[in-house]
Protein backbone atom coordinates (compact mmCIF):
# COMPACT_ATOMS: atom_id res chain seq x y z
CA UNK A 1 0.00 0.00 0.00
CA UNK A 2 2.70 2.42 0.64
CA UNK A 3 4.57 1.52 -2.48
CA UNK A 4 1.33 2.50 -4.62
CA UNK A 5 1.05 6.11 -2.76
CA UNK A 6 4.79 6.99 -3.18
CA UNK A 7 4.33 5.97 -6.96
CA UNK A 8 1.17 8.50 -6.68
CA UNK A 9 3.60 11.50 -4.93
CA UNK A 10 6.21 10.71 -7.15
CA UNK A 11 3.58 10.95 -10.48
CA UNK A 12 2.33 14.57 -9.28
CA UNK A 13 5.28 15.71 -8.14
CA UNK A 14 6.90 14.91 -12.11
CA UNK A 15 3.55 16.60 -13.41
CA UNK A 16 4.17 19.73 -11.05
CA UNK A 17 8.11 19.86 -11.95
CA UNK A 18 6.92 19.16 -16.38
CA UNK A 19 4.26 22.24 -16.01
CA UNK A 20 6.61 24.19 -14.13
CA UNK A 21 9.66 23.77 -16.60
CA UNK A 22 7.44 24.83 -19.59
CA UNK A 23 6.14 27.41 -17.89
CA UNK A 24 9.72 28.88 -17.55
CA UNK A 25 11.65 27.53 -20.54
CA UNK A 26 9.17 27.35 -23.22
CA UNK A 27 6.76 30.43 -22.17
CA UNK A 28 9.30 32.54 -20.45
CA UNK A 29 7.54 35.26 -19.12
CA UNK A 30 8.51 39.12 -20.24
CA UNK A 31 10.64 41.18 -18.19
CA UNK A 32 10.72 44.64 -17.40
CA UNK A 33 12.88 45.91 -20.12
CA UNK A 34 10.77 43.74 -22.67
CA UNK A 35 7.38 44.43 -21.42
CA UNK A 36 8.04 48.52 -21.77
CA UNK A 37 11.29 49.63 -23.10
CA UNK A 38 12.72 53.29 -21.93
CA UNK A 39 10.70 56.26 -24.29
CA UNK A 40 14.34 57.72 -25.04
CA UNK A 41 16.61 55.52 -26.05
CA UNK A 42 20.20 56.12 -25.69
CA UNK A 43 19.52 58.84 -23.45
CA UNK A 44 22.73 59.54 -20.95
CA UNK A 45 21.64 61.65 -18.55
CA UNK A 46 25.28 63.29 -18.62
CA UNK A 47 24.98 64.81 -21.97
CA UNK A 48 21.79 66.84 -21.57
CA UNK A 49 22.73 70.50 -21.74
CA UNK A 50 19.38 72.79 -21.38
CA UNK A 51 15.93 71.81 -19.52
CA UNK A 52 13.12 74.30 -19.65
CA UNK A 53 9.79 74.11 -18.19
CA UNK A 54 6.60 75.63 -19.44
CA UNK A 55 3.53 76.06 -17.49
CA UNK A 56 1.35 78.53 -19.47
CA UNK A 57 3.11 81.99 -19.54
CA UNK A 58 5.38 80.58 -16.70
CA UNK A 59 8.92 79.31 -17.80
CA UNK A 60 11.86 78.02 -15.92
CA UNK A 61 14.93 77.12 -17.65
CA UNK A 62 18.12 75.39 -17.11
CA UNK A 63 21.48 75.18 -18.18
CA UNK A 64 24.54 73.45 -17.78
CA UNK A 65 27.72 75.21 -17.78
CA UNK A 66 29.90 74.40 -15.07
CA UNK A 67 27.35 73.09 -12.82
CA UNK A 68 23.57 73.80 -13.28
CA UNK A 69 21.62 76.81 -13.22
CA UNK A 70 18.64 78.78 -13.82
CA UNK A 71 18.59 81.49 -16.25
CA UNK A 72 14.86 82.16 -16.64
CA UNK A 73 12.85 83.68 -14.65
CA UNK A 74 15.90 84.15 -12.49
CA UNK A 75 19.50 83.99 -11.96
CA UNK A 76 20.50 81.78 -9.64
CA UNK A 77 22.12 78.67 -8.91
CA UNK A 78 20.02 75.06 -9.61
CA UNK A 79 19.73 72.02 -6.75
CA UNK A 80 22.21 69.58 -7.94
CA UNK A 81 20.52 66.60 -6.12
CA UNK A 82 17.25 67.87 -7.46
CA UNK A 83 17.99 68.27 -10.92
CA UNK A 84 20.29 64.41 -11.14
CA UNK A 85 17.22 63.21 -9.70
CA UNK A 86 15.32 64.83 -13.03
CA UNK A 87 17.50 63.53 -15.51
CA UNK A 88 17.86 60.13 -13.85
CA UNK A 89 14.06 60.05 -14.22
CA UNK A 90 14.32 60.78 -18.06
CA UNK A 91 16.89 58.95 -19.08
CA UNK A 92 14.61 56.00 -17.42
CA UNK A 93 10.85 57.09 -18.17
CA UNK A 94 9.11 53.76 -19.05
CA UNK A 95 5.55 53.86 -20.19
CA UNK A 96 2.67 51.78 -19.05
CA UNK A 97 0.68 52.15 -21.86
CA UNK A 98 0.63 53.71 -25.30
CA UNK A 99 -2.22 55.02 -27.27
CA UNK A 100 -2.71 55.80 -31.49
CA UNK A 101 -2.83 59.48 -31.26
CA UNK A 102 -5.44 62.08 -32.51
CA UNK A 103 -7.62 65.43 -32.68
CA UNK A 104 -9.88 64.10 -30.58
CA UNK A 105 -7.60 61.86 -28.12
CA UNK A 106 -5.67 64.65 -28.19
CA UNK A 107 -8.50 66.85 -26.19
CA UNK A 108 -9.87 63.96 -24.13
CA UNK A 109 -6.47 63.33 -22.63
CA UNK A 110 -5.35 67.10 -21.65
CA UNK A 111 -3.13 67.13 -24.45
CA UNK A 112 -4.32 69.65 -27.26
CA UNK A 113 -3.41 72.81 -24.93
CA UNK A 114 -0.95 71.04 -21.91
CA UNK A 115 -0.57 72.10 -18.62
CA UNK A 116 3.00 71.24 -18.47
CA UNK A 117 5.96 71.03 -21.32
CA UNK A 118 8.94 69.56 -20.60
CA UNK A 119 11.66 70.51 -22.81
CA UNK A 120 15.60 69.03 -22.93
CA UNK A 121 18.14 69.44 -25.17
CA UNK A 122 20.45 66.80 -25.32
CA UNK A 123 23.51 66.15 -27.74
CA UNK A 124 22.17 68.78 -29.72
CA UNK A 125 18.35 68.00 -30.34
CA UNK A 126 15.43 69.64 -28.30
CA UNK A 127 12.84 66.90 -27.00
CA UNK A 128 9.59 67.69 -25.58
CA UNK A 129 7.09 65.96 -23.19
CA UNK A 130 3.35 67.01 -22.96
CA UNK A 131 1.89 66.34 -19.97
CA UNK A 132 -2.17 66.04 -20.29
CA UNK A 133 -4.51 64.81 -17.61
CA UNK A 134 -4.67 62.58 -14.89
CA UNK A 135 -6.13 59.09 -15.62
CA UNK A 136 -9.48 58.85 -14.32
CA UNK A 137 -8.17 56.18 -11.31
CA UNK A 138 -5.31 58.68 -10.63
CA UNK A 139 -2.44 56.93 -10.74
CA UNK A 140 -1.15 58.55 -13.70
CA UNK A 141 -0.86 60.49 -16.69
CA UNK A 142 -1.70 60.79 -20.06
CA UNK A 143 1.95 61.98 -22.22
CA UNK A 144 2.97 63.06 -25.55
CA UNK A 145 6.87 63.11 -26.83
CA UNK A 146 8.09 65.09 -29.90
CA UNK A 147 9.86 61.57 -31.03
CA UNK A 148 6.67 59.96 -30.99
CA UNK A 149 3.06 59.94 -32.48
CA UNK A 150 1.58 57.98 -29.82
CA UNK A 151 0.42 58.60 -26.55
CA UNK A 152 1.48 57.09 -23.00
CA UNK A 153 0.33 56.97 -19.95
CA UNK A 154 2.87 57.32 -17.55
CA UNK A 155 3.06 56.40 -13.78
CA UNK A 156 2.32 59.13 -10.83
CA UNK A 157 5.61 59.29 -9.00
CA UNK A 158 8.22 60.14 -12.53
CA UNK A 159 5.47 62.58 -13.95
CA UNK A 160 5.74 64.06 -10.31
CA UNK A 161 9.70 63.85 -10.47
CA UNK A 162 9.74 65.86 -13.28
CA UNK A 163 7.34 68.66 -13.13
CA UNK A 164 9.36 70.69 -10.78
CA UNK A 165 8.96 74.60 -9.85
CA UNK A 166 11.55 76.80 -9.60
CA UNK A 167 11.29 76.56 -5.74
CA UNK A 168 12.23 73.32 -5.81
CA UNK A 169 14.69 73.76 -8.56
CA UNK A 170 16.77 76.48 -6.30
CA UNK A 171 19.90 75.78 -4.38
CA UNK A 172 18.61 75.54 -0.93
CA UNK A 173 22.57 76.77 0.52
CA UNK A 174 22.45 78.77 3.01
CA UNK A 175 25.53 81.42 2.33
CA UNK A 176 28.05 81.92 5.38
CA UNK A 177 28.27 85.93 6.93
CA UNK A 178 31.46 87.60 6.79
Amino acid sequence: MNLKKLWIYLSILVVVAGLWAASEFIFPKKTEESKSPSLFSNLQADKIQEIEWQRGSEIVHLKKNKDWEIIRPISAAADALVVENILRTLSSLKPERSFPSSEQTLKEFGLDSPGVKLLFLNQGKWFEIQVGNKTAVGNGYYVRFSNSTDLFLIQDFPVRELDRDLSALKEKKVKEGP
